[in-house]
């Protein structure tokens, strides 16, 4: 059965990986650029202007996230050529996908909140009456837009991981 040790285990381990923190930052980053950078066209709603800047996290953001992201969530084992010590665990494959990913799934959408509370930030100072607004549908963005596809993209990965041969 997958415990609270099991991913408090996984959790510290991601949380030690230097390459974790450099994506969620350059996520943070980008995302600010994105949103200072895109004027969006004239006479546009300011939830108009956000829709269009989220849409470049699920295109622009996340591939490049779930390529950094990916080996350190599904190859670590056989990059560090751990995979024998790791295999004699005593964990089924069922638990080990489940804990895989959803410290995968739950990373991918911890950096859209990020990117999403960078698009907040950026946009905040000029339109500070619509903050409540923007918050409510940045959080449904987070489900309609960002959750989809930070699923989609943890499941490739885990399908890729598992078609290599080295499951």
């Amino acid at each position: 059965m997958l415990g609270r040790l099991h991913l408090g285990n996984e959790w510290r381990l991601l949380a030690r990986h230097p390459l974790v923190w450099l994506a969620l930052a350059g996520v943070t980053g980008f995302a600010g650029i994105i949103a200072s950078g895109s004027p969006g066209p004239e006479g546009s709603d300011t939830v108009e202007r956000l829709l269009r800047i989220n849409l470049f996290v699920p295109s622009f953001i996340l591939p490049f996230l779930a390529g950094a992201i990916g080996p350190i969530v599904f190859l670590r084992e056989a990059e560090h050529g751990m995979r024998e010590i790791v295999g004699s665990y005593p964990i089924i494959v069922r638990d080990w996908l489940a804990m895989r990913l959803g410290s995968g799934l739950a990373l991918l959408l911890g950096a859209c909140v990020l990117a999403q509370m960078a698009f907040l930030i950026v946009l905040a100072p000029n339109h500070f009456a619509e903050l409540p607004r923007l918050i409510g549908y940045s959080l449904v963005w987070l489900l309609v837009i960002h959750l989809p596809s930070c699923l989609i993209w943890i499941c490739l990965l885990a399908r890729l991981r598992s078609t290599s041969g080295n499951a």
